[in-house]
């Protein structure tokens, strides 16, 4: 090897060193221990907060079929009418869901 790729490869592995070190550096000062959610809250805040059980569905129960009836009003025999007509459709796949399925098998 001549002296110019000699002098070269030195150039390139100190910058490669410099690079590792520099990374290695950057890595260990990232991390920081984040606790946020942990230190805003405790336990019994967080019951006063959480609305558990479904609470928040604004839907009647699944029993309570008045509350249901009451709920599509005058349209309830219409809708039930409308889904009934469409029971037997046949779902057909998009155009490009079949184009890209006989793109894959040919078929």
């Amino acid at each position: 090897m001549n002296e110019n790729t000699m002098t070269r490869m030195k150039h390139l592995l100190c910058v490669f060193l410099v690079a590792a070190l520099g990374s290695l550096s950057f890595k260990a000062n990232a991390y920081t221990e984040r606790n946020m959610l942990q230190k805003a809250a405790d336990e019994t805040t967080l019951k006063n907060v959480l609305v558990m059980k479904q609470a928040w569905v604004p839907y009647p129960a699944y029993t309570d079929r008045a509350a249901w009836d009451s709920l599509m009003g005058p349209n309830k025999q219409r809708l039930i009418e409308a889904g009934e007509k469409l029971l037997d459709y046949k779902w057909q796949l998009p155009l490009l869901i079949w184009s890209t399925n006989v793109a894959v098998t040919g078929k």
